[in-house]
């Protein structure tokens, strides 16, 4: 039974049994009637303050296998705006870097063409200070013929060393001339090595490019 109509009918008859004593009955049931109400109150506040509260059981759970997410269409437009907008973004980039790799290949090929350029120039320059120097003359030496004297025809000794002089002074000559030409050997070899110098130059320049 509820408790509240319990405590009611205590008070009630705790009221009914003052009539006993007073001999008024309208006036102890009247006050049985109004604790027995108010004891009645009181007791349903107390039990509903005191009283646990209640566990929340779901109803129904749906599986977690057969759980689908809707998305709300506003977001799934926003995603994928956002989307395009990398996709977009992403080729302008790669583009950009084919555009910067095409002027720096540009810029290489200038630069060697310069390069390239310049060394021939300063080849042909070297060149033709070569070929403007004026070449050396070889001193050729002339001796007068040495005269003989009759007395001294017969003397086949004195013969033999004047033969032996004008041989030597010959041989003098082919010595000058062929000084000549090594030095000139030397200056075409000093050429080829500044050559081979501007070439090996031009390679450490690409290597460090």
């Amino acid at each position: 039974m509820n408790k509240n109509f319990l405590a009611f009918l205590l008070l009630l008859s705790l009221g009914s049994s003052q009539l006993t004593y007073t001999g008024r009955t309208g006036r102890g049931f009247g006050i049985g009637a109004v604790t027995g109400l108010a004891a009645g109150i009181i007791t349903s506040k107390i039990a509903a303050n005191s009283a646990p509260a209640p566990i929340a059981v779901p109803v129904t759970m749906a599986p977690a296998a057969y759980y689908v997410y809707e998305e709300d269409p506003c977001i799934a437009e926003q995603r994928a705006e956002l989307r395009v907008r990398e996709r977009q973004m992403y080729e302008a980039q790669m583009q950009q870097r084919k555009r910067d790799e095409e002027q720096r290949q540009r810029e290489e090929e200038r630069r060697y063409r310069e390069q390239v350029r310049q060394e021939r120039q300063a080849r042909q320059e070297h060149q033709n200070q070569l070929m403007q120097q004026k070449p050396r003359e070889a001193k050729l030496v002339t001796f007068q013929p040495i005269p003989v004297e009759v007395k001294q025809v017969n003397s086949s000794r004195e013969l033999a060393l004047k033969e032996r002089e004008l041989t030597l002074k010959e041989q003098q000559v082919q010595l000058e001339l062929v000084k000549e030409k090594n030095k000139r050997k030397e200056l075409e070899l000093k050429d080829k090595e500044l050559e081979i110098q501007l070439i090996r130059a031009r390679r450490e320049n690409n290597r460090k490019n």
